[in-house]
């Protein structure tokens, strides 16, 4: 018997939202308490500089932080590369996430650099996330450099492959998802090793097999990643 995934709304194969609960941690936990105090108001930072690789889930955790912003009251945005016109450099905001700023052209450092003058001036923190500590990008300006180093420069650590099966069951499990390493090691074998996009697949499987009221079985993770593919287009 086939499973009924056409009747199954699209809905359903949306990537979950992310959110620091989500996030597999690994060995990140104290950067992690810290985006959820400053986040929430509970600490204050001026900046934040997350650094390191491409997989190493730091998208994730600036869209979770403004998450936790949002859910505490707090004004709070995500800046895309993309939306950077979009945006007034003097809105007021108590937490301003800004994605690979070793990527960013002239006029986006321009306005990063007014920016963080006035989220800061008023008691607000920049986040941000680069491919290297910010003393180090020397493509950004004196200045603008110079700031983002003044707060809390931390790199995000990569889960190790050995380590990533391990972390990943105890994952489901903290969540209650009942999967076995069968399943899990078909996972892994034929999805990309991100850890934030693992994270989001496991809890995307849950709910398919809950909506179903079926098992975690192999058959049906490769029916939902055929259903997430078609709901994608």
């Amino acid at each position: 018997m086939t499973l009924a995934a056409a009747q199954i709304p699209f809905e359903l194969f949306e990537a979950e939202a992310p959110t620091l609960d989500n996030f597999l941690i690994g060995d990140n936990a104290e950067v992690v308490s810290l985006l959820r105090q400053v986040s929430s108001g509970l600490r204050s930072e001026r900046a934040i500089t997350l650094w390191g690789g491409k997989t190493t889930g730091k998208t994730h955790l600036l869209a979770a932080s403004v998450h936790v912003a949002q859910q505490n009251a707090r004004s709070a945005q995500l800046i895309p590369a993309s939306q950077f016109a979009s945006v007034d450099p003097f809105a007021d905001l108590d937490v301003l996430a800004v994605d690979d700023v070793n990527a960013l052209n002239a006029e986006q450092q321009s306005w990063l650099f007014t920016a963080f003058n006035h989220v800061v001036g008023r008691g607000g923190c920049i986040i941000t996330s680069a491919n290297a500590p910010p003393m180090q990008l020397t493509k950004l300006r004196d200045d603008l450099r110079t700031r983002l180093g003044s707060g809390v420069v931390t790199e995000i650590r990569a889960v190790p492959q050995d380590s990533l099966a391990p972390l990943l069951f105890d994952y489901a499990l903290q969540r209650g998802v009942q999967i076995n390493e069968e399943v899990l090691t078909y996972i892994l074998s034929y999805n990309q090793r991100d850890v934030s996009h693992l994270c989001q697949l496991i809890g995307g499987i849950d709910r398919y097999s809950l909506s179903l009221k079926r098992p975690i079985t192999i058959p049906l993770v490769r029916a939902y990643l055929a259903q997430q593919s078609v709901a994608k287009l």
